[in-house]
């Protein structure tokens, strides 16, 4: 049964395989509404005002004047009948035709137009020239042998015409208009091929129906390539609406190794409004069977948008058994009034190998956790208020964590005296004026789920509130020094301490949970002095007449204190046996535990930008920046060893007008004889690292004199509408025109390179160095071949590590491509129609997987 649910379901998408798919907003393209719309809407523009022959004709025959011109006007039946002929044209409200030959009929309503012969051609044909071009605003012309159009029933007629209507042209022997919004073609084609007279390929049905501003129909639909039949199918239905629109989805055909062969994405679009879309899916898999999605969107510019995504698989790819398997996932953003906004995301499913055995996104597939957020948030002024929620579990263990509720206030940095006081502070300041202040204050509950193994899980719960207290004052001193100090004080609360107690039985430590309210106080403190000094030179090298530069030294100081301190009380000391075992009190805070790391270290920057002015022998100044160097160390005062911190330098220049950068790294203490750093003070910095990297890009026009734009025109450029370098055929290769001609011949090209480098002291010495070189490289040899090359080469070993050669050959309508990479013996051969709405026609080779390259199918 579920064979021939699967052969029904092929058959049906291949029937529909060649229509245009409905997509998103983002993907669908807009379409023109008609080829002939209703003409007698009343046009709210003025007239055309070019001096011509107008007719106001009265209400009981047309509804508006009719402008007409041509060559030769003539009347008949009383003034009734217009005769335009030669170079005629008649315009009427929205609508103008253009024609040889026009004749309108204003008692019957009616309206014909044709082209005239004009002379003879060599096989005996007569030569037809002004054929009738109908414009209506707003839509793509329509042309034809001959138009008639009656203008009470509202029906029209087009002999062999032609017409673009996205995503492609169309032509049939004949085009009746049916009804206001409905056309039928009489043995018609469809293409996108703009030699819609002689096309590449096309689709020919005997009755194609088109319904203005909403689908096109055609049945049966033969496939030609080159006039040649090569495939046929019952019908087709191809969109005809501008922007996204409602519509069938087109399946997509593939295999996969848990689910086997399926046919992925069959269903409807569902756009009612601009406001919300919803995609109605169903999958078809030979070992699961039926499966079924839902997407829905919505979107309120300012508002809300937000997306809802569902699946349903009735039964297990691997073992085949009926086990409902289930995912949601939804995302939601909202914008309320008076600052407030929420927002929230979640992913549920019915198991933890749901993604990994049945998502065909890869990094879906390869994500290991699923998490749920809402945030609430208030905003007034600078200041904020945040709740919000979480949840997290990783599929691989099945221990989850979750916050519940997380409240959140934060105060914007101000001046302390303006808190205190209600004044403004003005430019001239006092030092205790320029005090700055901030606050933050949260709450937050937590929990987790911890799977120690299959019969023991571990569940921790904690919540507890935090309030900081930050203070800077900058300020200057001595008059070109910047002084800026500033200390962060933070309290946090709790509920429960750990309350630790020596078991002499046991001979073993004994924590347990107490509830208890306890605060712990902590702080942190740093300065910071900085300034910039400015020198000035004149090499008078060249047009490089100055070099200034800009010299920024920056220090700081930063102190943590140890708070496992006896002073800060905040741990339990047991003596067990003459060995002093400190137990932190907040070991169960959700803001972790204590700090014991006592910090006090200094850090020094130097910046330096050296900047150029160049000026000309026309007295012309140009300024760049020739050079930025800048290094950093540091002190930390605590540390038993190694106190001082690496050297870490930076430089960076654009002269060439290229930017090329240099990092390194050095070390101020000797190295042993085995490769490690020996704790004593070296003369002379030495290198540990260095890293730089640069690229460059040349093309034709790199070494071209700039030209006069009245030259530009002296060139000979292959993107022309001749297929080769030179127009086709035999030529005199002595011939002066011929050789001018070869020699003003460019092939757009291009050359890329671009080069790493990296030193790395502490390496044995046979990899300390590591040199990365990558190259690029294209040329278009005509108007439609172009040819690619990229490699990356291994200088260690002195050989190709990787390379891939691509063809790529514009076949008008058709394209054709081809990569081959030597050296894991993969290629890929393609070739297919450029239209987005038919890329689904395509042939495509590669290797398989019985192919001596192997891994390739």
């Amino acid at each position: 049964m579920n064979r021939i649910v699967f052969f029904s379901v092929l058959i049906i998408a291949v029937s529909l395989i060649f229509a245009q798919e409905s997509r998103p907003p983002e993907q669908v393209a807009g379409a023109p509404d008609s080829l002939l719309a209703d003409s007698l809407q009343r046009d709210s523009t003025a007239a055309d005002s070019l001096k011509e022959d107008s007719l106001n004709t009265s209400s009981n025959t047309l509804q508006g004047p009719v402008k007409y011109r041509a060559d030769f006007i003539s009347l008949a039946d009383s003034g009734n009948v217009i005769i335009l002929t030669g170079n005629a044209e008649l315009k009427y409200l929205d609508m103008e035709l253009k024609a040889a030959y026009i004749r309108l009929d204003q008692r019957t309503k009616t309206l014909f137009a044709q082209g005239l012969p004009d002379s003879i051609a060599p096989d005996g044909t007569p030569v037809i020239v002004g054929k009738p071009v109908f414009y209506q605003k707003g839509q793509e012309p329509i042309t034809g042998d001959q138009i008639e159009y009656n203008f009470s029933t509202k029906r029209g007629k087009v002999t062999m015409g032609k017409t673009k209507m996205q995503p492609g042209f169309y032509r049939g022997r004949q085009i009746n208009r049916i009804a206001d919004s409905t056309l039928l073609v009489r043995d018609g084609i469809f293409t996108s091929c703009e030699y819609i007279d002689h096309p590449h390929y096309y689709f020919q049905s005997n009755r194609i129906r088109i319904k203005i501003k909403d689908k096109i129909i055609a049945r049966p639909v033969t496939f030609y390539i080159a006039d040649i039949p090569l495939a046929w199918f019952p019908f087709a239905i191809f969109p005809n609406k501008r922007g996204r629109h409602s519509g069938i989805v087109i399946p997509k055909y593939g295999e996969g190794a848990t689910t086997g062969r399926f046919l992925r994405g069959f269903g409807y679009y569902w756009a009612p409004n601009d406001y919300f879309d919803a995609s109605f899916l169903m999958d078809f898999y030979d070992r699961i069977g039926l499966a079924y999605r839902t997407h829905l969107r919505y979107r309120v510019r300012y508002k809300l948008n937000g997306r809802f995504n569902a699946e349903y698989f009735p039964r297990d790819p691997v073992s085949g058994r009926h086990v409902e398997r289930w995912r949601f996932r939804f995302e939601h953003r909202q914008i309320i009034e008076l600052g407030w906004n929420i927002s929230g995301n979640g992913s549920f499913s019915s198991d933890k190998q749901f993604a990994r055995q049945l998502s065909p996104n890869m990094n879906d597939r390869l994500n290991q956790n699923i998490t749920s957020h809402l945030t609430i948030s208030k905003r007034w002024g600078q200041k904020s208020l945040t709740v919000s929620a979480s949840h997290n579990e990783n599929l691989q263990t099945g221990s989850s964590s979750y916050t519940a509720p997380t409240v959140s206030f934060s105060y914007p940095s101000k001046s302390l005296y303006e808190f205190l006081t209600g004044k403004k502070v003005g430019a001239q300041r006092s030092w205790y004026q320029n005090i700055q202040f901030q606050y933050n204050s949260q709450f937050i509950h937590k929990g987790s789920k911890t799977v120690l193994n299959d019969s023991t899980t571990r569940v921790a719960q904690s919540e507890g509130a935090r309030h900081q207290f930050s203070f800077r004052a900058p300020m200057k001193i001595f008059k070109y020094f910047n002084f800026n100090p500033s200390i962060r004080f933070t309290e946090d609360w709790v509920d429960q301490i750990a309350d630790a107690r020596y078991d002499s039985t046991s001979r073993q430590i004994v924590i347990t949970k107490k509830r208890q309210f306890a605060a712990r106080h902590t702080f942190s403190s740093s300065f910071q002095i900085r300034t910039t000094l400015y020198g000035l030179f004149e090499p008078n090298i060249g047009s490089l007449k100055f070099i200034r530069h800009k010299f920024d030294p920056v220090i700081s100081f930063n102190y943590t204190p140890d708070f496992s301190s006896p002073f800060y009380g905040y741990f339990t000391r047991i003596d067990t046996n003459g060995t002093l075992i400190k137990v932190d009190k907040f070991k169960y805070s959700p803001y972790g535990g204590t700090p014991t790391s006592r910090s006090q270290s200094v850090n020094i920057s130097l910046g330096n930008l050296f900047q150029g002015k160049l000026i000309d022998k026309d007295g012309k100044e140009k300024k760049l920046n020739l050079l930025t160097a800048n290094f950093s160390t540091g002190y930390n005062f605590l540390a038993d060893k190694f106190k001082w911190r690496n050297i870490s330098g930076r430089l960076q220049t654009n002269i060439l007008g290229k930017s090329i950068s240099f990092s390194t790294t050095h070390t101020l203490y000797k190295i042993g004889k085995d490769n490690r750093l020996i704790n004593k003070l070296n003369p002379w910095p030495t290198l540990l690292t260095a890293y730089t990297s640069f690229n460059f890009r040349i093309t034709e026009k790199t070494f071209q004199k700039k030209k006069k734009e009245n030259n530009s025109s002296d060139s000979v450029n292959v993107h022309r509408k001749d297929e080769g370098i030179l127009k086709t055929g035999y030529q005199d290769m002595n011939d002066e025109t011929y050789m001018a001609q070869a020699k003003k011949v460019k092939l757009p090209w291009s050359l890329s390179f671009s080069f790493s480098y990296n030193y790395n002291r502490l390496q044995p010495v046979g990899n300390r160095h590591r040199l990365g070189v990558n190259g690029n490289a294209s040329i278009q040899l005509t108007k439609n071949w172009k040819v690619s090359w990229s490699a990356a080469f291994d200088v260690k070993n002195r050989k190709i590590a990787s390379q891939n050669f691509s063809i790529y050959r514009d076949l008008h309508c058709w394209e054709m491509s081809f990569n081959w990479q030597p050296e894991i013996g993969y290629y890929f051969f393609q070739i297919n129609i450029k239209s987005s709405a038919l890329q689904d026609i395509k042939l495509t080779k590669r290797p398989t997987r019985t192919m001596r390259y192997g891994g390739y199918y």
